[in-house]
This record gives structure tokens, C-alpha cells and sequence, in this order.
């Protein structure tokens, strides 16, 4: 009987050795993958060990190393390793390649090489279609942003991010409205070099903002754009002050953003100023001080500028002129007051 009780006590064992061995069996390194996935907010190093497991059991490149090595990109803060790590994701086939080539080409540019990142980026758009339109676009921004930067190359630069808006601008894609915009904007800067109509373009322009289909963001942006072309005219130009206004009072009316919205009425205050209508500046400037006066600056500054110190501050020029000296006085105080560390304050306490 106590042989029969320990031979049935073997099978027993045996057999949940079998189980357990089956169920082992079944974790698949996708499993594994997907739960480190899982794991990389909560747990971030537990999920790395699982990922370096998956990499070092590999015999060979497959789709799950090469997602292994993604997310072992994405997880790491150093841009060199992370760039290594995603580099060898690229290369392996895998359905996350396409997203790895981007991320790859994002970390790249973090780097500040933008011709290495535009490159990639490329790559992307040649090689995964379906991904392709946002890849040129992100190139494009690449030759964009270094043809500022870089006299000796700026027109080739210039002429491939212009190409490569071009295409994104003619698909049928979130991107094209921006990628109109971007093509928009390098033919100012033509304009403003006088290789390009000035006419021309601000009826482009034009025509942009009054386009509902455009977001508010991007109208605005444009208007912008116009609005820079008369009052920053090229050299021998004079400045149009009027034509500025009207597209200052379209800006107000459509932009979402306050620090647009403050942008906007800064410009209008000094185009007005311009023309000699001071009254109607110190009513534009009393309008940014009921709005933004007790907001946080971060609703109101643009470009470095602080809208709520230039209203104090060109309030109290447009009183002097008007002979209100009091009144300047105690617009300048109050700008003392709110804005003690802006560069009109500075000008103020200079005398």
C-alpha cells in the first residue's frame, strides 16, 4: 500500500512538473514584451530587466528584440545611448520600425544635429508610407530651422525644405494646412529680401487667414506674418501702420490664445501710436491693463515681450504727449509696481 501511495505521489509530481513546464512554455517573449510595456510607468526597472532578458536570450534579430530595443530607447535619458539602442530597433523588421525610425530621428535632433535627424526623417518617409507625410514634415522644420543659421548653405537648405513642404502641402493630411503655412513663411522671408512680390505673398497670406478650414492657430500665425511685412518693411519700404491695423483687429477676433490676443493689442497700441492717435493707443493699452492686470505674465508675454509693462510704459509716452504729465506719472508707478523686473521698468528708473 505505502508503494502504491508513493508510486501515485511520483505521478503527482510528475505530472504538475509537466504543467507547470507547458504553462512556462507558453510566456512568450511577446508576453514578456507586452507586460514590461505595461510596466514602464509603474515600474521602470523591472521592465528594463525584462527587455535586457529578451535581448540577451536572442539568437538572432526578431520582431520582439527589435521592440525590446525601442522601448529600452524610449525609457533611456541619455541621448547617446538612447540613439544606439534605437538604431538597432531600426534595423531589425519589426511592426514598431517605422516608429522607432522617428523616434530615432527625434532624438537625434535633440541632440542639435538637425541634418542627422532630417535625414532620418527621410528615411521614414521613403521607406514607411503611411508614416511619410509627418516625416517630410519634421525634415522639412530641419532644413528650415538650419538654413537660418547657416549663411554658406541657407539656399539649398532652404530649397529642400520647400520641396519637402510642398509635398506634405499637396497630401490629404492633418500636416497640410501647417505645411502651407511653413511654404508661406519662407516666401516672406523672400519678400522681405526682395526676391518675391510683397504683394503677392500678402494676398497668399490673405487668403490663408480668411480659410476656415485653417485652424484659428494657424490663421493667426499668418496674420501675424502679414502684420510683421508693414511694420518691419524691407529697407527703402515705409511703414504701413493702417494696413496693419486691419489685420491686428482680424487676429483679436479669431485668436484663442490670450498671448495672442495680448500680442495683438501691444501692435495695435503702437500702430496707433505711430499715427498719432494717442488717445485711441491709451484706450488699446487701458484694454491690455483690464484684461491681463492681474493675470499670470505667462498668459500675456510673447516673443520675450511683456505686453502688461509696454502698456504701462506707452501709456505714459501717449499721456506726455497729450500734456497729461500726472497721469504718465502714475502709469509709470503702477509699472514699477506690477512690473518690477521687465525692461520698462528699467527704462523708467533710468529717468
Amino acid at each position: 500500500m505505502r508503494k502504491l501511495t508513493t508510486v501515485a505521489l511520483i505521478i503527482v509530481l510528475l505530472l504538475l512538473v509537466a504543467v507547470t513546464s507547458a504553462v512556462a512554455a507558453k510566456v512568450t517573449d511577446r508576453d514578456i514584451l507586452e507586460t514590461a510595456k505595461g510596466l514602464i510607468e509603474k515600474n521602470p526597472q523591472q521592465a528594463k530587466q525584462m527587455l535586457a532578458g529578451i535581448i540577451a536570450r536572442a539568437k538572432k534579430n526578431t520582431p520582439e528584440v527589435g521592440g525590446a530595443y525601442y522601448l529600452k530607447g524610449r525609457m533611456e535619458n541619455d541621448d547617446d545611448v538612447a540613439i544606439g539602442h534605437l538604431r538597432k530597433a531600426y534595423s531589425i523588421s519589426s511592426e514598431i520600425r517605422g516608429n522607432a525610425g522617428n523616434y530615432l530621428a527625434y532624438r537625434i535632433w535633440k541632440k542639435g544635429d538637425r541634418m542627422g535627424a532630417a535625414a532620418q526623417w527621410k528615411d521614414v518617409g521613403a521607406k514607411f508610407p503611411e508614416k511619410a507625410m509627418s516625416s517630410f514634415l519634421s525634415a522639412a522644420n530641419c532644413y528650415a530651422g538650419a538654413a537660418s543659421a547657416n549663411v554658406a548653405m541657407r539656399t539649398p537648405w532652404r530649397a529642400e525644405a520647400m520641396r519637402l513642404y510642398k509635398i506634405v502641402a499637396n497630401s490629404n493630411t492633418e500636416g497640410a494646412s501647417f505645411a502651407r503655412l511653413q511654404i508661406l513663411g519662407l516666401r516672406c522671408e523672400n519678400a522681405m529680401n526682395l526676391k518675391e512680390s510683397r504683394e503677392a505673398v500678402n494676398a497668399d497670406l490673405d487668403d490663408y487667414v480668411a480659410d476656415t478650414t485653417n485652424s484659428a492657430d494657424n490663421r493667426v500665425r499668418a496674420a501675424f506674418m502679414v502684420i510683421e511685412f508693414f511694420l518691419s518693411p524691407p529697407k527703402g519700404t515705409a511703414k504701413q501702420p493702417e494696413e496693419a491695423m486691419e489685420r491686428l483687429d482680424k487676429v483679436i477676433s479669431i485668436a484663442k490664445d490670450p498671448v495672442n490676443v495680448a500680442w495683438a493689442l501691444t501692435l495695435k497700441g503702437e500702430c496707433l501710436k505711430a499715427l498719432g492717435k494717442n488717445e485711441e493707443a491709451i484706450a488699446v493699452y487701458d484694454g491690455i491693463i483690464s484684461q491681463f492686470g492681474d493675470a499670470d505674465p505667462a498668459t500675456y508675454n510673447m516673443r520675450g515681450n511683456d505686453a502688461l509693462a509696454n502698456a504701462f510704459f506707452y501709456k505714459a509716452d501717449c499721456l506726455r504727449k497729450l500734456g497729461k504729465e500726472d497721469e504718465a506719472a502714475k502709469a509709470e508707478a503702477t509699472l514699477l509696481l506690477k512690473c518690477p523686473n521687465s525692461i520698462f521698468a528699467k527704462e523708467v528708473q533710468k529717468g
